[in-house]
């Protein structure tokens, strides 16, 4: 009964209202890194360095976006729906999970600056059914890094319900400023890099993309 599971699992997600706070995951991120600043030497203070990884390794989720540097194919990224992003150094031998402390994992595209490949922006949350509110996980909007996946940022600009599912991200191939999202309540474009987002069009967009040779 994967349905019923599902169900399970968005209840466990809401409030006493029975909503599911758009920034909920952000705020709970804030709140663990804040607890982290305030640990000090305190010897009873939950630090990952207490904890040993004992499994399972096989929960990473479906992929559904992949990048390969353009200088080095042997370091890729790969944005799965429940599991985030992973890096390989090694062309695939072995992984390495980038966003554990990541406010949403739900990563379903993402895309590379052309001028940068350290800057890379992670779309969040999949909308590829009818039930999306209960059926599919919930996203938190873009986050963006200019290290190549070491650390995350929220654009602000999308936290918001608007960005709850984001299909598709798109860049254009000429101007890294340009940016183009599908996501389930319209298409929506930037010009600033993910800081504004202006609405082109209105209703469920699963997809978009610029032509490679050609950014108008």
């Amino acid at each position: 009964h994967p349905d019923e599971a599902r169900q399970f699992r968005a209840l466990s997600m809401m409030d006493e209202n029975g909503n599911i706070p758009a920034d909920g995951l952000f705020t709970a991120a804030q709140q663990m890194n804040d607890m982290r600043l305030q640990q000090g030497n305190n010897p009873q203070a939950i630090t990952s360095a207490g904890w040993t990884w004992i499994g399972p390794g096989n929960i990473g989720g479906r992929v559904r976006s992949i990048i390969i540097h353009p200088a080095d194919p042997n370091i890729m990224w790969a944005g799965s729906v429940t599991g985030g992003v992973w890096k390989t150094t090694n062309g695939g031998t072995s992984w390495q999970i980038l966003t554990d402390f990541m406010s949403n994992m739900a990563v379903t595209t993402m895309v590379m600056d052309p001028t940068n490949p350290d800057i890379l922006y992670a779309g969040t949350g999949e909308g590829f059914t009818f039930n999306r509110e209960i059926s599919e996980p919930l996203g938190g909007g873009v986050f963006k890094t200019t290290d190549g996946g070491a650390t995350w940022t929220q654009l602000a600009s999308t936290n918001n319900s608007n960005w709850h599912f984001v299909n598709r991200l798109a860049i254009n191939p000429s101007n890294s400023q340009i940016m183009l999202a599908a996501t389930y309540t319209g298409l929506w474009r930037s010009t600033d890099g993910g800081t504004s987002w202006t609405s082109v069009l209105s209703g469920y967009m699963g997809d978009v993309n610029f032509n490679p040779s050609d950014g108008n």
